[in-house]
């Protein structure tokens, strides 16, 4: 095995570089920027602690493998800001040769079981479900649904949206009879309208008076009517679902049909904003043609006018796109802020409006399939891998709410990262002022899901200069909530090579460079 692919296995990380420039000039030199491929939830067999990290007082940054242990003073040396803390007890066996060393000081890769707070609540799972499609494929998207329950936990919050001419919000929640509300899609919903519409009541955030600054108001009732534990609703969704037919309203042989994609997602946010859930989830949309109708519309109804082409978009006279950019980037916020992740299933020949949709898909860590029938048997495969087992408990292979945090030592810093996330906007000395890939100009990012396959591409720079031989150091820490509840928080420690100064063959030796 190649030291690179040696890395990747121990560390899950893959670098690009096999040791790190001296200088910046040498830096610029490079054709390709110091770079890793970073996979947080990777399994390398990583020790996990039931216990706090031990954190630096200057930095914050993780106690670790390379930090240098004074026995006379009894302090620990961060290597990062190179501040002296005093020594925890845990960490008294690794002074004397051959004593107990904790997997903090062992391991460079630590996952931490934080006992300090309470189990988050079950995930949530929302469908979204279009309608403006042939009764065949109609009947193979129910299928795939209905399926699907069978692989979710059963403790898990489910909910039901349809969109065609219009929203339909589904009732789960009243087992007498199948119940739902019916919403025009011409336009946005603010939530009081939703509260009045769907008859919830007003209820101010636990620990917040009704007039206290910055308290929430949440809605009682869509906990328990439209979002319900799967335990309690499965025959009223199996129900629901399997009695859907395809959209009623006529379509004129020159127009498309009548579809408010757009007002059936901001529906679907706002009923998990209302819900005053934060256990994360997933709002999963199955999209089978181009939103036609309401905000977030692509195109219009009218066959002779063609969807958005390259020479339109590179001209900018693409008459919606702009406007539909702007809704759905407003919708990714809104799931980022709530710790939603957005999945699109888009189902069709034809387009289907996806590239002004992404954002909600990038921004939040949700999934993407295109293909051109939900008969497919890539959709079929695909839609049921979303929800993968992994571990020996056989939970779902997802987690929520992360974020990730990078700490370099003095001569590195962040360029930026690439990958399925948000910036949180936070500063430090790390982060480069100047240059900037992908979502830089910080030093911490959020992502609303991960998997255990889910890798960033992290960029980095020099600034400042190192001897030969010696090494810069990197932590990542990602903070999550696992799939079982808990809060966890994974610390990889990564250390690097410098490399000989002003040598311009040191960076073109065999194994310098992962080809």
């Amino acid at each position: 095995m190649d030291p690179f692919s040696e890395k990747e296995e121990k560390e899950g990380v893959r670098w690009n570089w096999s040791k790190f420039p001296s200088t910046k000039l040498d830096a610029s030199s490079l054709v390709l920027p110091l770079g890793a491929l970073y996979t947080p939830l990777k399994d390398v067999g990583a020790p996990a602690l039931p216990e706090n990290p031990v954190l630096c007082k200057g930095c914050k940054a993780v106690a670790n493998p390379h930090c240098r242990l004074d026995p006379v003073s009894r302090l620990w040396v961060c290597p990062f800001c190179l501040n002296r803390n005093p020594l925890p007890s845990e960490f008294l066996g690794a002074l004397t040769p051959g004593g107990p060393v904790p997997p903090a000081l062992s391991s460079s890769t630590v996952e931490y079981i934080l006992p300090g707070r309470p189990a988050a609540g079950p995930p949530v799972f929302f469908y979204c479900m279009d309608t403006c499609v042939p009764a065949d494929e109609m009947e193979a998207l129910k299928d795939s649904v209905v399926q699907s329950l069978c692989l979710l936990p059963e403790d898990c919050y489910v909910g039901l949206i349809t969109f065609g001419t219009f929203v339909t919000i589904w009732e789960l929640g009243f087992g007498e009879l199948h119940k739902s509300y019916v919403l025009n899609g011409t336009r946005e919903y603010t939530p009081q309208e939703v509260r009045e519409y769907l008859c919830l009541h007003h209820a101010p955030s636990a620990g917040a008076g009704p007039g206290a600054p910055g308290a929430v108001t949440v809605a009682p009732g869509v906990v328990g009517r439209f979002l319900v534990p799967l335990r309690e609703c499965e025959l009223a969704l199996t129900s629901a679902v399997e009695e859907l037919c395809p959209d009623a309203w006529p379509v004129k042989p020159d127009t498309r049909p009548l579809r408010c994609t757009g007002t059936a997602m901001d529906l679907c946010v706002t009923l998990l904003q209302l819900s005053g859930l934060t256990n994360g989830g997933r709002l999963m949309i199955f999209n089978g043609g181009a939103p036609t109708k309401g905000p977030g519309a692509v195109v219009s109804l009218e066959l002779k006018e063609h969807i958005r082409q390259h020479p339109e978009l590179t001209a900018d006279q693409a008459p919606h796109y702009a406007a539909a950019c702007k809704f759905y980037k407003g919708l990714a916020d809104r799931l980022v802020q709530h710790g939603f992740a957005c999945d699109i299933f888009a189902c069709c020949l034809d387009q289907t409006g996806l590239m002004e949709m992404s954002c909600c898909i990038t921004a939040t860590g949700g999934a993407c399939l295109m293909v051109d029938t939900f008969r497919s048997a890539v959709f079929k495969q695909s839609f049921h891998r979303l929800f993968a087992t992994t571990g020996p408990t056989g939970g779902l292979n997802m987690a929520f709410n992360a974020t990730m945090e990078i700490q370099c030592s003095r001569g590195t810093r962040i360029s930026g990262i690439v990958g399925p996330c948000s910036s949180l906007n936070k500063m430090s000395p790390c982060v480069d002022p100047e240059g900037e890939i992908g979502l830089g100009k910080t030093c911490a990012w959020q992502m609303s899901a991960l998997t255990n396959t889910t890798t960033f591409g992290i960029f980095f720079d020099v600034n400042g200069s190192g001897e030969e031989g010696a090494q810069r150091f990197v932590q990542i820490i990602t903070s999550y909530q696992h799939i079982s509840g808990e809060h966890r928080l994974r610390v990889a420690t990564l250390a690097h090579e410098i490399c000989a100064s002003a040598s311009p063959t040191a960076l073109a030796e065999p194994g310098a460079f992962d080809q």
